[in-house]
């Protein structure tokens, strides 16, 4: 994912063709310039979403069916495995967009905190397949890096949000990392209740609603860039003119 030059035919919607190979139809002006993902971005972010959603179903199905039992792990470690490759592949498009979408002042900041936190999740996740980390120290490098992620989702988002044909990915963005946030803010005032009490466990339940929801938008929002800058007839034909 680069930054391209500005030399495009104008399109509609903020959609133009960049002149050069490899190149999808879709573009956005952004603050460091015109900005075209390759068309194989797309195929990551549809690769982002499959993985996604498979690792949140298989984390799922661990806390349901593997938690307290003793019978042979399967769902945990395919979780763990579908962390690894998650942060693998969210590395390029966190800098990619990151640093085509973010202003230079502040934006280098965030790429270079989120790509490293994302780092150190693909790293800790792997060392807990082969049982060099535990459960707990994996699992607070992960949260944290995962909190990092969601801020830069929302950076992303509001740098997407003004720009005509990106606005919906923009917003919905915003929404993911904010209920990220807020979702693990109130966990976190949960966990200084007394233990076991129900206005624990009414707080738990409320911060697990926006907490779930964007936990399963982030696939849904990386299946949503992949349709906006998968090359299409109707937008190749509206950019020609």
């Amino acid at each position: 994912m680069t930054t391209q030059s500005p030399d495009v035919h104008s399109g509609d919607g903020g959609s133009a063709r960049v002149r050069g190979s490899g190149e999808s139809t879709a573009s956005m002006a952004g603050p460091n310039g015109t900005f075209s993902p390759p068309a194989s971005a797309a195929a990551l972010a549809f690769s982002l979403a499959v993985v996604g959603g498979v690792t949140a179903l298989c984390l799922i199905a661990m806390y349901a069916f593997e938690l307290d039992s003793s019978a042979q792990k399967v769902f945990g470690p395919l979780s763990d495995i579908g962390s690894v490759v998650w942060n693998v592949l969210l590395l390029p498009v966190v800098i990619g967009f990151g640093r085509s979408v973010l202003p230079r002042r502040w934006g280098r900041l965030i790429v270079t905190i989120t790509a490293a936190s994302t780092v150190v999740s693909a790293v800790s996740s792997a060392l807990l397949v082969i049982g060099v980390l535990s459960f707990e120290e994996s699992t607070t490098l992960t949260v944290a890096a995962i909190f990092l992620q969601a801020g830069w989702l929302l950076a992303v988002g509001a740098g997407m949000r003004p720009v005509p044909g990106w606005s919906v990915l923009g917003r919905t963005a915003e929404m993911i990392g904010v209920g990220f946030w807020i979702g693990s803010l109130l966990f976190a005032v949960s966990l200084l209740l007394g233990w076991g009490t129900m206005l624990q466990w009414i707080v738990m339940g409320i911060a697990l609603v926006p907490g779930l929801l964007s936990w399963f938008g982030w696939p849904v929002w990386f299946y949503m860039l992949g349709r906006r800058i998968t090359p299409t007839p109707a937008r190749t034909s509206t950019s020609a003119r």
